[in-house]
């Protein structure tokens, strides 16, 4: 009995690590990201930007990292509870679940 239960859970684990790599890929699957679409919007208004500004973004935002950085970053931060602001409400995504 305890050998089907911890069977059971190391397939739950599995199939958990499995899922949380294909939601990154369809989350990463869209062309662009936050970064580009902001630099944008500053243009549009008639903001100036320069090359090394956006570079600190980059890097503050993790965009300059490889995929497999990005996973095990997003991946770490959501077994923490942290899933990022919602940019709609400008609040943590982990409260606006909570209620």
């Amino acid at each position: 009995m305890i050998a089907y239960i911890l069977q059971r859970l190391i397939y739950a684990v599995v199939t958990f690590w499995f899922l949380s790599i294909v939601v990154f890929i369809i989350i990463q699957l869209p062309p662009g990201d936050f970064l580009t679409s902001y630099v944008a919007r500053l243009e549009q208004e008639g903001d100036i930007i320069d090359e090394a500004e956006i570079e600190a973004l980059k890097r503050e935002y993790g965009l300059d990292a490889t995929p497999v950085e990005k996973y095990v970053r997003w991946f770490g931060r959501f077994l923490r509870g942290e899933m990022g602001r919602s940019f709609e409400w400008n609040q943590p995504v982990g409260k606006l679940l909570r209620e």
